[in-house]
C-alpha cells in the first residue's frame, strides 16, 4: 500500500510540475488572442527590386505595413478605416501589448526535441522566425551590426540561416542543449522580452501571432511607429496622398 501511495504521489508531483511549466509558457505570450474568427488579408505593394513596401489590410480592420530592403525590415501595425474616398492607416505606438497570441501545447514532454510551429493571424506559416537557445543569464547582446556572444560577433543573418523556422513555420530544437529559448524578433517589434525555460517543456508548441507574418522576414527587424497615412483607392491599388 505504501509503495502504491508513493507511486501515486510521484505521479501527482510530476503532473503538477508539467502543468506549472506549461502555464509559464502560456504566461509569457500575453495578451491572449481573443478573436477566433478567420482573418483574411489583402496585399498592396509599392517599390521594386530589393527594396519595397507592402501593406496588408486585414478583414478585422487591422493592418501590417512593412518596409523591406536587403534583408532588413521595418514594420508597423495598427487600424485602418475608410474615410470618405480614402483609406486611413493609423499605426500603434510600439507597446508590449500591441500584439496578442494564442498558444497550444502538447501534453507529452518526453521527446528530446521541442517542435515549435508559428502561424500568423491569417493562419499562414511564419518563415524565418528566429528563436535563440541560450543558458541562464544569456551570454549574447544585440548590437547595431548583429549579436555578440562572449567575445565573438555574429551577423544577424547567421541566426536567420541556422535558428529560424522553415517554410512550414516549424523549427525543432534540442531541449537539453540550452536551458532557455528567446523569441528575439518579438522583442524587436514590441520592446518586451519573450523567453521560456526548456525545463519540462512540451514536445510541441503551436503559437499564433496576431500580426501578418511578413513582419518577421528580414534578418534585422525593427518597429517603425509612423504618423497616420491616407491612401486613395484607384484601379485596385492604394495610392499615397501627398
Amino acid at each position: 500500500m505504501k509503495q502504491i501511495t508513493g507511486c501515486l504521489l510521484t505521479a501527482m508531483l510530476f503532473a503538477s510540475c508539467n502543468n506549472d511549466a506549461q502555464q509559464k509558457v502560456i504566461d509569457v505570450f500575453r495578451p491572449a488572442l481573443a478573436n477566433i474568427k478567420p482573418v483574411t488579408a489583402k496585399k498592396y505593394g509599392f517599390g521594386e527590386g530589393f527594396c519595397g513596401q507592402n501593406i496588408y489590410l486585414n478583414s478585422d480592420s487591422t493592418f501590417t505595413w512593412v518596409h523591406a530592403c536587403e534583408g532588413q525590415s521595418s514594420s508597423s501595425i495598427g487600424k485602418w478605416q475608410v474615410a470618405g474616398d480614402s483609406v486611413l492607416l493609423t499605426p500603434y505606438p510600439q507597446k508590449a501589448d500591441n500584439i496578442s497570441y494564442r498558444v497550444s501545447l502538447s501534453k507529452s514532454i518526453h521527446d528530446s526535441r521541442v517542435v515549435i510551429i508559428i502561424t500568423d493571424k491569417t493562419g499562414t506559416p511564419v518563415k524565418d522566425f528566429v528563436i535563440l537557445p541560450f543558458n541562464n543569464k544569456p551570454a549574447f547582446t544585440f548590437t547595431n551590426k548583429g549579436v555578440m556572444m562572449g567575445d565573438k560577433s555574429y551577423k544577424l543573418s547567421y541566426f536567420q540561416d541556422n535558428m529560424s523556422t522553415d517554410s512550414t513555420g516549424t523549427i525543432r530544437l534540442l531541449k537539453s542543449e540550452k536551458d532557455s529559448l528567446d523569441f528575439s524578433k518579438l522583442y524587436a517589434l514590441t520592446g518586451k522580452t519573450f523567453r521560456i525555460s526548456t525545463s519540462n517543456l512540451p514536445d510541441t508548441i503551436r503559437l499564433t501571432i496576431n500580426i501578418n507574418g511578413v513582419a518577421f522576414t528580414g534578418y534585422q527587424v525593427r518597429y517603425l511607429a509612423d504618423r497616420p497615412q491616407k491612401f486613395r483607392y484607384a484601379g485596385g491599388d492604394l495610392i499615397l496622398k501627398k
